[in-house]
């Protein structure tokens, strides 16, 4: 089982948090949630992608965590379980993860 978390390293807020996706799958569309697969709630408890708000980002740049974690077994969170408490969970009981990180530039 993999997990996946999308945070903002700027500002400590969890904007979508992924599970139950098997270790099979080589390919997430857009939007789509895989056979098996479920949500937690987000920091605004709400249930998929948080956009972090770029207002305050003004002319900056800002960079977006992307996080998988591997599992050797099904982390104990269900589909809308608090985030930050799943995120917990989920980094106390996974064997590995990898992080990616994406840069966004404000508008001003």
């Amino acid at each position: 089982m993999t997990l996946s978390d999308q945070t903002d390293p700027d500002l400590p807020v969890l904007l979508w948090l992924m599970g139950g996706i098997s270790p099979d799958r080589d390919v997430l569309k857009s939007g789509v949630l895989p056979a098996g697969a479920y949500e937690t709630l987000n920091d605004y408890g709400q249930y998929g992608w948080g956009n972090p708000c770029l207002e305050t980002l003004g002319e900056g740049m800002r960079d977006l965590q992307f996080k998988v974690y591997v599992m050797e077994r099904p982390a104990d969170i269900s589909e809308g379980d608090p985030g930050n408490e799943a995120w917990d969970t989920l980094a106390a009981s996974s064997v590995d993860n990898a992080t990616v990180l994406m840069s966004i530039e404000g508008s001003g």
